[in-house]
C-alpha cells in the first residue's frame, strides 16, 4: 500500500524544470546533542528538519528521501518518522501524507521517504517555513564512542524523487523545484557520562481539544534531565495560549504545559525554550502544537410547531449543521426519539440542511408533545447535540389559553419565557390566585411598548401567553433584547427575555 501511495504521488509530479533558491530543505536542530557535533550515547536522538518555501506559489506534491548511516559502524535502535506535528498535514495534503519507510534496523542506510499530494488541499503554502517532519534513533549504546552517525538525503523506491511540484495554477503548468539541502550532517557519537545534556520527554508537546470545551485541553508532561550532576534551568515560553505550571526548577523535574484557549478550530504552534548553564545542548527548543477540532453545530437549535383543529399539519421546519468552523465536513446520524417527529435525510456530512416534519394530527386537542432530535458525529472523539422540539395541539393559535390541570395557583408568578433566547415565537407562563384584570405587555429598551399581549379579566388559573416576535401593528421586530410585564391590581412584575434572528 505505501508503493501504491507513492506511484500516484510520482503520477501527479510533472516535468517542467525550475529553480531552487527559494526552495529548501534544512535540518533545524538535534535533541540528543552534547554539543554542535557530537551525539549521546544511552538516549533518543531526534532530528528535526524544516521545509522553506519562499516561492509564490503553494507546492501540491513533495517527496524527499533521507537515510541514517554509519560510515564506521555505530549501531541504535530502529529509526522513526514522524509528519503530524500540526505545522502541515493531511489538512494540506488531502490525497496523501505519508511516510515510506525502508530498511529500519539501526545498522547500514535506515532510510525514510516524505511524501504529499492533494485533491483539493491547499498543499505546501507559499511562504511556509517551519518544521515539518522528524526523524528519531538511538539510544546508541556505549561502546560506539567515537564513531560518526550521519543523516542526508536520499532516493527512496519506488518513486522517491527529491523534488517538489507546482502543479497548476489557473491552468498554467507551475512545475517542479529541486528543494536545496544543507546535509549531509554528521556527528561524532560521545560516551558523555558525567557530563552535563538536557533532554525534554516528549520531544515535542502535541495537544488536542475540541471547540468550545476549554476544559478538554490537555495536560502534557515535559521531564527535564541531564547525564551527570543535576541541572538549575530556566523556561520561557513564546505563545500566549500555552500556559506552564513553573518557569524553573532543578533536574529531574516535572513540567505541566496546558492549553488556555479553546478555539477558533485550527492549529495553535509555539514552543518552550530550556535554558541551563553548563548544558552542551542549552538552550533547548520543545516544539508545541495544540490542534482545536471543529464540533457540530445546529441551527435552531430548538424547534416549534402549532397545531390547528380539522387535521392541519404545521409546515417543516429547516435545520441546518455544520461545523463550528463552518467549513469542516463532519459525518453525522439524525435521530427523534418520537414517532410523531421525523428528519429528512437522517444522516449527512456538515454543511446539510436537514427537512423535519411532525405528525401530530391524531392526538387529541390540548396535548403538548416534547421530543430531543439527537444529532451524532461520526467521530468519537466529538459529542452529540440535541435539538428539542414542542408541539401545541389546540384549538386555534391564540394569545393566550388556560392550561389549568384542576388546582388553583395559591400565589401571583410570572415565568422566565420559554425558549429564551428565542426566534421566533417564545412563551410565557403566569399564575393568577384570584380573578382580576390582567395585562401582559412587552417594551424595548427605550421603555416603548411593543406589543400587548394580554389585556382582559381573567378567572384565576394558570395561563401561557405565545409573542411571535411581532409587534401590535404585525411588523416583526429586530434582534434584541426586551422586557415583558404582567399587570393586575394585585402584582406587578418585569422579565427581560432575548430575540435572537
Amino acid at each position: 500500500m505505501k508503493h501504491l501511495s507513492l506511484v500516484i504521488l510520482l503520477s501527479l509530479v510533472s516535468w517542467a524544470p525550475g529553480t531552487a533558491s527559494d526552495f529548501a530543505i534544512s535540518l533545524d536542530s538535534v535533541v540528543g546533542l552534547y554539543g554542535p557535533s557530537s551525539l549521546n550515547t544511552n538516549q533518543q536522538l531526534t532530528f528535526y528538519l524544516r521545509l522553506t518555501n519562499n516561492g509564490i506559489y503553494p507546492m501540491k506534491g513533495i517527496t524527499n528521501g533521507y537515510c541514517v548511516y554509519s560510515p564506521n559502524g555505530a549501531t541504535w535502535d530502529t529509526t522513526v518518522g514522524d509528519n503530524d506535528l500540526g505545522t502541515v498535514g493531511s489538512n494540506e495534503f488531502d490525497l496523501i501524507w505519508h511516510i515510506n519507510e525502508l530498511g529500519l534496523t539501526g545498522s547500514g542506510f535506515d532510510t525514510l521517504g516524505f511524501g504529499g499530494a492533494i485533491i483539493s488541499g491547499t498543499g505546501l503554502p507559499a511562504g511556509f517555513d517551519d518544521i515539518a517532519y522528524t526523524i528519531t534513533i538511538g539510544p546508541i549504546p556505549d561502546q560506539d564512542h567515537g564513531k560518526t552517525v550521519c543523516l542526508d538525503s536520499a532516493y527512496y523506491p519506488p518513486s522517491g524523487l527529491w523534488k517538489w511540484d507546482g502543479g497548476l495554477v489557473d491552468d498554467v503548468s507551475i512545475g517542479w523545484r529541486i528543494p536545496v539541502w544543507d546535509g549531509p550532517h554528521c556527528f561524532t557519537v560521545l560516551d558523555a557520562s558525567g557530563s552535563q545534556c538536557l533532554l525534554p520527554n516528549p520531544a515535542v508537546i502535541k495537544m488536542e481539544t475540541v471547540e468550545g470545551n476549554p476544559s478538554a485541553g490537555q495536560l502534557l508532561v515535559i521531564d527535564v534531565f541531564n547525564n551527570g550532576i543535576p541541572l538549575s534551568f530556566t523556561l520561557t515560553n513564546d505563545s500566549s495560549w500555552l500556559e506552564l505550571s513553573a518557569t524553573s526548577g532543578t533536574t529531574p523535574a516535572t513540567i505541566t504545559a496546558s492549553a488556555s484557549v479553546a478555539g477558533p478550530a485550527g492549529e495553535y504552534r509555539g514552543a518552550i525554550s530550556v535554558t541551563a548553564a553548563g548544558a552542551g545542548n542549552s538552550p533547548l527548543k520543545v516544539p508545541c502544537v495544540l490542534r482545536v477540532r471543529p464540533a457540530l453545530t445546529a441551527m435552531p437549535y430548538w424547534g416549534f410547531f402549532v397545531f390547528a383543529t380539522g387535521g392541519n399539519q404545521a409546515p417543516a421546519e429547516t435545520l441546518v449543521v455544520t461545523a463550528t468552523d463552518g467549513v469542516s465536513n463532519i459525518p453525522f446520524t439524525a435521530i427523534p426519539d418520537s414517532t410523531w417527529l421525523t428528519v429528512t435525510p437522517n444522516f449527512g456530512t456538515t454543511p446539510e440542511t436537514l427537512t423535519v416534519v411532525s405528525d401530530a394530527r391524531h392526538y387529541e386537542v390540548g396535548r403538548i408533545l416534547k421530543s430531543n432530535l439527537t444529532v451524532t458525529p461520526d467521530d468519537d472523539g466529538l459529542s452529540p447535540i440535541q435539538v428539542f422540539y414542542r408541539v401545541k395541539i389546540e384549538v386555534a393559535v391564540s394569545v393566550a389559553w388556560d392550561i389549568d390541570d384542576g388546582v388553583l395557583p395559591t400565589a401571583y408568578s410570572l415565568s422566565q419565557n420559554y425558549p429564551n433566547p428565542f426566534n421566533p415565537n417564545t412563551e410565557i407562563a403566569f399564575d393568577l390566585p384570584t380573578r382580576t384584570h390582567v395585562t401582559l405587555t412587552v417594551y424595548n429598551v427605550l421603555g416603548q411598548q411593543v406589543s400587548t399581549l394580554v389585556n382582559e379579566p381573567l378567572a384565576a388559573g394558570s395561563y401561557v401567553a405565545d409573542w411571535d416576535g411581532r409587534s401590535s401593528g404585525g411588523a416583526g421586530v429586530a434582534s434584541g433584547i426586551y422586557f415583558y410585564r404582567l399587570h393586575s391590581e394585585q402584582f406587578t412584575q418585569t422579565k427581560k427575555m432575548v430575540l435572537l434572528k
